[in-house]
């Protein structure tokens, strides 16, 4: 995807707007309205958080503007409160309960600023929204190691700059700079996925729109199906697992499922290179008849791309899981779909052991590459590892299954 090469100043008026409205003075000589940081860092974690929610809640209803970076159909996907909270109940699951009062608070300083940068520019946007800390905090110090993870934890949940670290780098964030808040937070990002997460202006189109873009950016329909995201931790026969179970909706029927029902409505189409991927004639099928006990072939399909579409930021997610829990030995993601009629279900585990090589395998087979083909460094620093390892299984004739 393209995009512009200059800055759109219109978003940084827009952003000037926002800071006005919750009450911070935008001139750098003054502190008027911002929040003391000392004071943040000593109320109750959790009064500190709503003081960080009252205090911006413009800016976080903000980022509904819709992008205007040169992304395509000026779609990116939503970040708002609905996308803070489930931010928050993963972080929640990942940091535990026992987790201390400072570290609690840098965490939720991280998921409060983590995408405000979307207001100024989708692209980079993790650095511009460390960049709007001074403009949120007063009294603060940049070499406070609390404010250093913080503007961190932004940088790196943005994409474009956590695939260029390599899973190591994860596991070797200095423990003054709060590495379990920086992995909780890229963990949870990355772990949301969900249907929310829809640009308003999608739902807003024509058929024919509504086809075109998904063509595009076929993670929108992944979204779609996606009700909802759960992470939790168990003891299986493999050790201690994580599961990010994601709750998929396949039920069409007005009485179950309405919304998923309205968007179907306009997306019966056959998909651009699997004509089962986006299930177009049998999902009508089961729309129009919502009793049916047709099995519904999307759920493999989807598994499938989402593996090689969310390679690299899966990638992330792994690399900050496996470091955060050193006696963790397998992260699985569980789908699960929700209509009673739907026996079918999926899971992709992967092993501490061979993740890097299975998430790197997902990625050479999104971009339609055969191995022969790839250069170790046009790989995304967070799948080198994956790179090295596959290609040392096929130079001893082994498989990933071995």
């Amino acid at each position: 995807m393209s995009h512009e090469t200059t800055f759109d100043y219109s978003r940084l008026k827009h952003t000037a707007t926002l800071l006005k409205n919750d009450g911070f003075d935008n001139r750098k000589e003054t502190s008027r309205g911002r929040v003391d940081f000392e004071l943040y860092m000593n109320l109750p974690p959790q009064q500190g958080d709503l003081l960080l929610e009252q205090k911006t809640i413009h800016l976080t209803q903000g980022t509904e503007i819709l992008n205007t970076d040169g992304e395509p159909y000026d779609l990116f996907n939503d970040h708002t409160k609905r996308h803070l909270m489930a931010v928050h109940k993963h972080m929640d699951a990942i940091l535990g309960k026992s987790v201390d009062p400072t570290t609690l608070s840098v965490a939720n300083a991280m998921r409060r600023m983590h995408d405000w940068g979307n207001n100024l520019s989708r692209k980079n946007h993790g650095q511009w929204s460390a960049a709007l800390f001074p403009r949120i905090f007063t009294n603060f110090s940049y070499e406070d190691p609390r404010v250093i993870s913080i503007l961190l934890g932004a940088y790196l949940h943005d994409e474009h700059n956590g695939i260029q670290l390599s899973p190591e780098d994860y596991g070797q964030i200095a423990p003054e700079y709060f590495p379990s808040a920086i992995r909780a937070l890229i963990i949870a990002d990355k772990a949301d996925i969900g249907r929310h997460r829809l640009p308003l202006k999608f739902l807003e189109m024509t058929d024919d729109e509504a086809r075109e873009v998904v063509d595009v950016m076929p993670h929108i329909v992944l979204s779609i199906f996606v009700k909802n995201t759960n992470i939790g931790f168990s003891e299986t026969e493999y050790g201690k697992t994580m599961t990010i179970e994601e709750i998929f909706s396949s039920t069409v029927s007005t009485h179950d499922d309405p919304e998923v029902q309205e968007i179907l409505k306009r997306l019966q189409w056959r998909g651009p290179s699997d004509p089962d991927l986006w299930a177009g004639e049998k999902m009508y099928a089961l729309f129009k008849n919502p009793n049916s006990t047709i099995k519904i072939p999307y759920s493999d399909s989807v598994r499938a791309h989402q593996k090689g579409l969310y390679a690299a930021r899966q990638a992330m997610l792994l690399s900050c899981a496996f470091a955060e829990f050193p006696d963790l030995e397998e992260v699985r993601v569980q789908m699960v779909d929700n209509n009673p009629l739907i026996e079918e279900t999926g899971m992709t585990r992967y092993k501490r052991e061979t993740w890097p090589a299975v998430s790197f395998f997902a990625w050479k087979s999104a971009q339609g590459l055969k191995s022969i083909q790839i250069k170790r460094d046009k790989v995304p620093p967070i799948l080198r590892p994956g790179y090295d390892m596959y290609m040392g299984f096929r130079k001893n004739g082994h498989t990933l299954s071995d």
